[in-house]
């Protein structure tokens, strides 16, 4: 069996570290194309997730759109009838007496 010294055993460690180092730099390119691929699958389907809800929210704006004139349309109907029930509310005493006084 060769004698080891000192150097030899130096060189061993440094090998092994480099293999070391190797490996994990082929690792990591690894992992970094396998997070390549994935993002790039992901950002597929963020933009087929975009493409099918643009229409919804489309739809939704011209819903908040009609809703809004609808709204409006039903401020100016009870605008025009606020008046009637209060008429009517100083009206209802007088009738009411009227009313009584005729039995």
């Amino acid at each position: 069996m060769p004698k080891l010294n000192n150097e030899t055993i130096e060189l061993i460690c440094i090998a092994v570290t480099a293999l070391a180092v190797l490996l994990q730099g082929i690792v990591l390119l690894f992992i970094y194309l396998a997070l390549r691929k994935a993002i790039s699958s992901l950002h597929e389907e963020v933009e087929d997730l975009r493409a099918s809800i643009m229409p919804t929210i489309d739809d939704a704006r011209d819903l908040i759109g009609n809703t809004r004139t609808l709204i409006d349309n039903t401020r100016r109907l009870f605008a025009r009838m606020a008046p009637r029930p209060r008429l009517r509310s100083a009206i209802w005493p007088k009738w009411r007496m009227g009313c009584r006084n005729n039995r």
